[in-house]
Protein backbone atom coordinates (compact mmCIF):
# COMPACT_ATOMS: atom_id res chain seq x y z
CA UNK A 1 0.00 0.00 0.00
CA UNK A 2 1.00 3.35 -0.29
CA UNK A 3 0.36 6.59 1.36
CA UNK A 4 -3.43 7.10 -0.18
CA UNK A 5 -4.01 3.39 0.78
CA UNK A 6 -4.31 2.30 -3.00
CA UNK A 7 -3.71 -1.10 -3.31
CA UNK A 8 -2.84 -1.88 -7.09
CA UNK A 9 -2.95 -5.38 -8.75
CA UNK A 10 -2.98 -6.69 -11.66
CA UNK A 11 -5.91 -9.02 -13.16
CA UNK A 12 -4.96 -12.04 -11.12
CA UNK A 13 -6.90 -12.87 -7.86
CA UNK A 14 -5.67 -12.27 -3.95
CA UNK A 15 -6.95 -16.20 -3.20
CA UNK A 16 -8.50 -16.42 -0.02
CA UNK A 17 -7.81 -19.51 2.52
CA UNK A 18 -10.36 -20.53 5.72
CA UNK A 19 -10.66 -18.52 8.86
CA UNK A 20 -9.21 -15.09 7.22
CA UNK A 21 -10.31 -11.44 7.87
CA UNK A 22 -9.65 -9.31 4.97
CA UNK A 23 -10.38 -5.92 6.67
CA UNK A 24 -9.76 -2.08 5.94
CA UNK A 25 -10.03 0.85 7.35
CA UNK A 26 -13.49 1.68 5.31
CA UNK A 27 -15.54 2.76 2.15
CA UNK A 28 -12.94 5.10 0.30
CA UNK A 29 -10.37 4.93 2.69
CA UNK A 30 -8.71 1.49 2.07
CA UNK A 31 -8.63 0.81 -2.20
CA UNK A 32 -7.71 -1.78 -3.41
CA UNK A 33 -7.40 -1.07 -7.34
CA UNK A 34 -7.50 -4.00 -10.49
CA UNK A 35 -5.52 -1.89 -12.34
CA UNK A 36 -5.24 -4.18 -15.89
CA UNK A 37 -7.84 -7.33 -17.62
CA UNK A 38 -6.97 -9.96 -19.63
CA UNK A 39 -9.59 -9.47 -22.83
CA UNK A 40 -11.13 -12.41 -24.64
CA UNK A 41 -14.84 -13.76 -24.90
CA UNK A 42 -16.61 -13.67 -21.22
CA UNK A 43 -13.23 -13.41 -19.67
CA UNK A 44 -13.91 -12.31 -16.09
CA UNK A 45 -11.16 -10.88 -13.90
CA UNK A 46 -11.90 -11.16 -10.21
CA UNK A 47 -10.12 -9.32 -7.31
CA UNK A 48 -10.95 -12.06 -4.51
CA UNK A 49 -11.76 -15.86 -4.96
CA UNK A 50 -11.69 -18.74 -2.35
CA UNK A 51 -8.23 -20.26 -2.39
CA UNK A 52 -9.46 -23.73 -2.33
CA UNK A 53 -13.17 -25.33 -2.85
CA UNK A 54 -14.51 -26.05 0.49
CA UNK A 55 -13.08 -23.27 2.30
CA UNK A 56 -14.79 -22.00 5.12
CA UNK A 57 -15.29 -18.56 7.76
CA UNK A 58 -14.16 -16.49 5.48
CA UNK A 59 -14.77 -12.39 5.97
CA UNK A 60 -14.01 -9.46 3.40
CA UNK A 61 -15.10 -6.28 5.24
CA UNK A 62 -14.76 -2.11 5.24
CA UNK A 63 -12.77 -1.15 1.77
CA UNK A 64 -13.34 0.18 -1.69
CA UNK A 65 -12.55 -2.17 -5.00
CA UNK A 66 -12.12 -0.53 -8.41
CA UNK A 67 -11.36 -1.91 -11.65
CA UNK A 68 -11.31 -0.73 -15.23
CA UNK A 69 -14.12 0.17 -16.94
CA UNK A 70 -15.46 -3.52 -18.94
CA UNK A 71 -15.87 -4.23 -22.83
CA UNK A 72 -18.61 -6.42 -24.59
CA UNK A 73 -18.49 -7.44 -27.67
CA UNK A 74 -15.86 -10.02 -28.83
CA UNK A 75 -12.92 -8.91 -26.86
CA UNK A 76 -15.10 -9.16 -23.63
CA UNK A 77 -14.15 -8.83 -20.23
CA UNK A 78 -15.53 -7.87 -16.60
CA UNK A 79 -14.67 -7.67 -13.19
CA UNK A 80 -15.51 -9.51 -10.50
CA UNK A 81 -14.91 -8.19 -6.72
CA UNK A 82 -15.80 -11.14 -5.16
CA UNK A 83 -15.99 -14.69 -6.89
CA UNK A 84 -16.27 -17.79 -5.09
CA UNK A 85 -17.27 -21.97 -5.72
CA UNK A 86 -17.56 -23.97 -3.14
CA UNK A 87 -16.77 -21.60 0.19
CA UNK A 88 -19.30 -21.59 3.14
CA UNK A 89 -19.70 -18.93 5.96
CA UNK A 90 -18.98 -16.07 3.82
CA UNK A 91 -19.19 -12.30 4.85
CA UNK A 92 -18.94 -8.96 2.71
CA UNK A 93 -20.02 -6.43 4.60
CA UNK A 94 -19.16 -2.36 3.96
CA UNK A 95 -17.63 -2.46 0.40
CA UNK A 96 -18.16 -0.29 -2.48
CA UNK A 97 -17.28 -2.16 -5.93
CA UNK A 98 -16.65 0.06 -8.65
CA UNK A 99 -17.14 -2.18 -12.49
CA UNK A 100 -16.67 -5.22 -10.69
CA UNK A 101 -19.90 -7.74 -9.61
CA UNK A 102 -20.39 -11.00 -7.41
CA UNK A 103 -20.83 -14.28 -7.58
CA UNK A 104 -21.00 -17.16 -5.52
CA UNK A 105 -21.49 -20.83 -6.55
CA UNK A 106 -21.93 -24.18 -5.68
CA UNK A 107 -18.60 -26.40 -7.16
CA UNK A 108 -19.83 -29.77 -5.59
CA UNK A 109 -23.97 -30.18 -5.25
CA UNK A 110 -27.09 -32.46 -5.73
CA UNK A 111 -30.30 -32.53 -4.94
CA UNK A 112 -32.71 -35.66 -3.56
CA UNK A 113 -35.59 -36.12 -5.56
CA UNK A 114 -37.41 -37.76 -2.35
CA UNK A 115 -36.73 -35.07 0.11
CA UNK A 116 -36.31 -32.11 -2.54
CA UNK A 117 -33.26 -31.04 -0.15
CA UNK A 118 -30.43 -29.37 -2.55
CA UNK A 119 -26.79 -30.50 -0.90
CA UNK A 120 -24.10 -27.82 -1.83
CA UNK A 121 -20.49 -26.70 -0.27
CA UNK A 122 -22.27 -22.81 -1.05
CA UNK A 123 -24.16 -22.09 1.72
CA UNK A 124 -24.37 -19.43 4.95
CA UNK A 125 -23.45 -15.98 2.83
CA UNK A 126 -24.05 -12.97 4.20
CA UNK A 127 -24.17 -9.67 2.15
CA UNK A 128 -24.41 -6.63 3.89
CA UNK A 129 -24.18 -2.93 2.89
CA UNK A 130 -22.42 -3.72 -0.59
CA UNK A 131 -22.78 -1.22 -3.47
CA UNK A 132 -22.11 -2.27 -7.05
CA UNK A 133 -21.74 0.32 -9.10
CA UNK A 134 -21.82 -0.20 -12.99
CA UNK A 135 -20.91 -3.72 -13.95
CA UNK A 136 -21.73 -5.62 -17.61
CA UNK A 137 -22.31 -8.68 -15.81
CA UNK A 138 -24.57 -9.97 -13.13
CA UNK A 139 -24.49 -10.77 -9.36
CA UNK A 140 -25.18 -14.22 -8.52
CA UNK A 141 -25.49 -16.56 -6.25
CA UNK A 142 -25.95 -20.17 -7.67
CA UNK A 143 -26.80 -23.95 -6.37
CA UNK A 144 -26.58 -22.06 -2.82
CA UNK A 145 -28.36 -22.39 0.60
CA UNK A 146 -28.87 -20.14 3.44
CA UNK A 147 -28.26 -16.91 1.38
CA UNK A 148 -28.59 -12.94 2.81
CA UNK A 149 -28.44 -9.85 0.71
CA UNK A 150 -29.42 -7.18 2.60
CA UNK A 151 -28.86 -3.35 2.85
CA UNK A 152 -27.11 -3.45 -0.18
CA UNK A 153 -27.12 -2.02 -3.49
CA UNK A 154 -26.64 -2.93 -6.94
CA UNK A 155 -26.68 0.40 -9.64
CA UNK A 156 -26.27 0.57 -13.49
CA UNK A 157 -26.07 -3.05 -14.20
CA UNK A 158 -26.12 -3.95 -18.05
CA UNK A 159 -27.86 -7.46 -17.29
CA UNK A 160 -29.55 -8.78 -14.62
CA UNK A 161 -28.85 -7.10 -11.54
CA UNK A 162 -29.60 -10.74 -9.54
CA UNK A 163 -29.77 -13.78 -11.01
CA UNK A 164 -29.95 -17.47 -9.51
CA UNK A 165 -30.52 -20.62 -11.33
CA UNK A 166 -30.82 -22.48 -8.34
CA UNK A 167 -31.33 -21.66 -4.30
CA UNK A 168 -33.08 -22.04 -1.23
CA UNK A 169 -33.92 -20.33 1.76
CA UNK A 170 -32.56 -16.98 0.33
CA UNK A 171 -33.60 -13.39 1.77
CA UNK A 172 -33.00 -10.42 0.00
CA UNK A 173 -33.79 -7.47 2.44
CA UNK A 174 -34.34 -3.91 1.79
CA UNK A 175 -31.89 -3.60 -1.30
CA UNK A 176 -31.93 -1.08 -3.92
CA UNK A 177 -31.73 -2.63 -7.50
CA UNK A 178 -31.51 1.26 -9.78
CA UNK A 179 -30.77 0.75 -13.64
CA UNK A 180 -30.65 4.77 -13.76
CA UNK A 181 -26.87 4.19 -14.95
CA UNK A 182 -26.92 1.47 -17.31
CA UNK A 183 -26.39 1.92 -20.68
CA UNK A 184 -29.00 1.75 -23.18
CA UNK A 185 -26.86 -1.19 -25.24
CA UNK A 186 -27.49 -2.95 -22.22
CA UNK A 187 -30.05 -6.46 -21.84
CA UNK A 188 -31.92 -7.91 -19.17
CA UNK A 189 -34.93 -9.75 -17.80
CA UNK A 190 -35.72 -8.42 -14.46
CA UNK A 191 -33.75 -6.93 -11.11
CA UNK A 192 -34.08 -10.01 -9.52
CA UNK A 193 -34.19 -13.11 -11.90
CA UNK A 194 -35.21 -16.36 -9.71
CA UNK A 195 -34.36 -18.26 -13.19
CA UNK A 196 -34.40 -22.17 -12.63
CA UNK A 197 -32.46 -23.41 -15.92
CA UNK A 198 -32.57 -27.24 -14.60
CA UNK A 199 -29.02 -27.59 -13.97
CA UNK A 200 -29.49 -28.64 -10.53
CA UNK A 201 -33.30 -29.67 -11.34
CA UNK A 202 -36.59 -28.98 -13.23
CA UNK A 203 -38.51 -29.40 -10.19
CA UNK A 204 -39.83 -25.93 -8.43
CA UNK A 205 -38.27 -26.88 -5.51
CA UNK A 206 -34.79 -26.29 -6.85
CA UNK A 207 -35.66 -22.47 -6.15
CA UNK A 208 -37.67 -22.11 -2.93
CA UNK A 209 -38.19 -20.77 0.54
CA UNK A 210 -36.86 -17.10 -0.67
CA UNK A 211 -38.03 -13.85 0.84
CA UNK A 212 -38.45 -10.52 -1.07
CA UNK A 213 -38.78 -8.11 1.53
CA UNK A 214 -38.73 -4.30 1.53
CA UNK A 215 -36.74 -3.66 -1.48
CA UNK A 216 -36.76 -0.63 -4.19
CA UNK A 217 -36.35 -2.22 -7.86
CA UNK A 218 -36.57 0.80 -10.60
CA UNK A 219 -35.74 2.19 -13.59
CA UNK A 220 -34.74 -1.44 -15.42
CA UNK A 221 -34.63 0.39 -18.92
CA UNK A 222 -32.53 -1.26 -21.26
CA UNK A 223 -33.09 -1.98 -25.13
CA UNK A 224 -32.94 -5.51 -24.75
CA UNK A 225 -34.49 -8.74 -22.41
CA UNK A 226 -37.78 -8.15 -20.62
CA UNK A 227 -37.11 -5.57 -18.06
CA UNK A 228 -38.95 -6.22 -15.25
CA UNK A 229 -38.85 -5.89 -11.72
CA UNK A 230 -39.03 -9.58 -10.52
CA UNK A 231 -39.52 -12.68 -12.78
CA UNK A 232 -40.23 -16.27 -11.43
CA UNK A 233 -39.46 -19.79 -13.41
CA UNK A 234 -40.09 -22.72 -11.99
CA UNK A 235 -40.08 -22.02 -8.15
CA UNK A 236 -42.05 -22.41 -5.03
CA UNK A 237 -42.62 -20.88 -1.44
CA UNK A 238 -41.48 -17.03 -2.80
CA UNK A 239 -42.82 -14.33 0.30
CA UNK A 240 -42.68 -11.09 -2.19
CA UNK A 241 -43.62 -8.80 0.86
CA UNK A 242 -43.04 -4.37 0.85
CA UNK A 243 -41.27 -4.04 -1.98
CA UNK A 244 -41.47 -0.72 -4.27
CA UNK A 245 -41.42 -1.84 -8.25
CA UNK A 246 -40.69 1.60 -10.18
CA UNK A 247 -40.29 2.87 -13.46
CA UNK A 248 -39.21 -0.49 -15.08
CA UNK A 249 -40.27 -1.22 -18.75
CA UNK A 250 -41.60 -4.37 -18.36
CA UNK A 251 -44.38 -5.75 -15.63
CA UNK A 252 -43.86 -6.02 -11.67
CA UNK A 253 -43.69 -9.62 -10.87
CA UNK A 254 -43.55 -11.61 -14.18
CA UNK A 255 -44.22 -15.46 -14.38
CA UNK A 256 -41.18 -16.43 -16.73
CA UNK A 257 -41.65 -17.95 -20.08
CA UNK A 258 -45.65 -19.33 -18.67
CA UNK A 259 -43.80 -21.56 -16.37
CA UNK A 260 -45.60 -22.82 -13.49
CA UNK A 261 -44.78 -21.87 -9.67
CA UNK A 262 -46.25 -22.31 -6.66
CA UNK A 263 -47.16 -20.75 -3.67
CA UNK A 264 -46.24 -17.41 -4.98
Amino acid sequence: TNDTGLLGIPYYSIKVPSNVTIEGEGIGVTIINLTSFVAGPDQRNTVFINSAQGNTDICIRNMTITSPAFLAGAGAYWGGCVCMEGASRVLLQNIRSVNASWWFRGGTYSYNTTTKEMTTDAKDILIDNVTIDQHLGSCSAEKVRSFILRNSKILGSEDDPFITTAMQDGWFIENLFDGEAASSAGSSTACIYLANDGSLSLDNDAIRDIKIIGNTLRRLNLTGGGRHGITLNRCKNIDIIDNAIELCSGVGIENGGGTFSENI
